[in-house]
């Protein structure tokens, strides 16, 4: 029972797990995923965004799925013990505080612009990244700022962008606080060490991104046919973005009363957010899209509900509605971390039925058999060990891997920007247009893609030059005769 829960939340059913768990796999025994396309280009780089987090993940053996669901769990709780510990630095009642974590975790992750979470149910480099921002956050609020950036070294190290964005946002609010009050060189060190070691390593990610070859669709068409609801504000809803702008208005009016720094910290962000619009959505320039600032409205959100929660606790009596007790409230938070494990949902039949096609293909097939598979399938790889020769779920932010996986996707699951733009489920019309390949597509893989096996729904007729090697109920593991 524990070993399926571990599959179940270590996987994953995100793009991040499968990126993962068979890149720390084949760190430890080279041999796995020989003919694999997505750990083929990403093991010929030197380094690369996911580089840091693999070899922290590789210390522990985070490849055994009670291994990782140990550090996620500590990470979990030192998320949440951040969140708490800076929600009660700015409100008073401590069960209010509780109150506000909980809309943080649950409420708000239904709402955001760029459809990003504070946190997830998987042990990607993100959460790392985003538990440390959280201490840093407090930190910097509480104008210990050496804290705080010092911390920001980790979490830019786990995820460049998501670290380097909120140095970027809090070096701006900082200068724009301290440029008068404090000598220069008191606040610059920190600053500076954080430079120091930071830039080096994005200087390394960028020096190992290889050329591209020619291609119809331009990177930023790519990207948003990929991730359009992460990068292009327009993919967003209505309903997200009119609460986004009320959010922001109360927040920095309410920040401008309660701390500087975080007023400071609305302005810039804002200024960068419609730069970054601009840049993007209008102009469709591919500098732009490098900052994916859609990313930092999660940290607005996050203070605009704390300011709230922070004023609605000083109306007078509204406190003694809550009493408090530490016990009661420690049990709540405890309530929350377990139930943070549950979030995701999934259709516990078809799991079933991929884990069992993955363990046959881990005992019968020879370790440098490579596969084609439905794109919902995110478990096995990682279970099998076997090579993939596309994962739709698989993604390197660099336009040479970006071309190549496109032109497979369009070869196997036939969607493409079109079908972004008319807002429908890409995996729901990938998986669709997967179940309908023809017998001639499919033999086409086996001879000229020198595919191995290709698992489909389970069908009546064959052709004389495959053969059905194990079947589930609802699938079918098809090899060449």
């Amino acid at each position: 029972m524990l070993v399926h829960f571990c599959f179940w939340n270590y996987e994953g059913v995100g793009n991040d797990m499968i990126e993962i768990i068979p890149a720390l796999k084949k760190m430890l025994n080279p041999g796995l995923y020989s003919r694999d396309f997505y750990l083929g280009f990403t093991n010929s780089l030197l380094f690369h965004e996911r580089s840091f987090a693999l070899y922290f993940l590789t210390l522990f053996h985070a490849e055994i799925p009670i291994a990782l669901l140990s550090i996620y769990t500590l990470a979990l709780f030192f998320f949440i013990f951040g969140l708490l510990k800076l929600t009660s630095s700015l409100i008073d009642n401590f069960s209010i505080s509780i109150l506000t974590v909980i809309i943080l975790l649950f409420p708000m992750r239904y709402t955001a612009v760029g459809a990003n979470e504070m946190f997830y149910n998987m042990a990607t480099n993100a959460v790392f990244s985003k538990t440390i921002i959280v201490w840093a956050l407090f930190y910097l609020i509480q104008r210990k700022s050496t804290y705080g950036y010092l911390l920001l070294i980790p979490a830019s190290l786990f995820h460049i962008l998501a670290g380097f964005q909120i140095f970027i946002i809090a070096f701006l609010s900082d200068l724009k606080y301290k440029v008068k009050k404090v000598k220069f060189y008191s606040w610059i060190k920190p600053i500076l060490f954080y430079l120091a070691i930071i830039i080096p390593n994005i200087f390394l990610i960028l020096y190992s991104r290889k050329t591209p070859h020619s291609h119809d669709n331009s990177f930023i068409e790519l990207i948003e046919f990929r991730l359009g609801h992460h990068f292009f504000i327009e993919y967003s809803s209505f309903s997200s973005i009119l609460l986004y702008l009320f959010l922001y208005m109360i927040g920095i009016f309410l920040w401008k009363k309660y701390n500087p720094f975080v007023s400071n910290f609305y302005i810039f962000q804002g200024i960068i957010l419609i730069i970054y619009i601009l840049l993007v959505s209008q102009f469709r320039l591919e500098l732009g899209i490098q900052l994916q600032w859609l990313k930092t409205t999660i940290w607005i959100e996050t203070f605009s509900i704390l300011a709230i929660m922070k004023w609605i606790c000083s109306i007078q009596g509204f406190s003694n509605f809550y009493t408090r007790n530490n016990f009661m409230n420690w049990v709540i938070l405890l309530f929350i971390c377990v139930l943070s494990l549950f979030k995701q949902k999934e259709d516990s039949k078809l799991l079933n039925e991929e884990i069992l096609l993955a363990k046959w293909a881990n005992k019968n097939t020879n370790k440098n058999a490579l596969f084609v598979y439905p794109p919902s399938f995110t478990r096995f790889k990682s279970i099998s060990e076997r090579s993939s020769w596309i994962d739709f779920k698989c993604i390197s932010h660099q336009k040479a891997y970006f071309i190549p996986w496109f032109d497979r996707v369009q070869k196997v699951f036939k969607i493409d920007l079109a079908d972004r733009r008319k807002n429908k489920n890409l995996i729901e019309e990938a998986y669709r247009n997967y179940n309908q390949l023809t017998e001639a597509e499919i033999e086409n893989l086996f001879t000229t893609q020198n595919i191995n096996y290709i698992i489909l729904p389970i069908r009546l007729t064959t052709s004389n030059l495959i053969k059905a090697a194990y079947s589930t109920d609802s699938f079918v593991i098809y090899m060449r005769k």
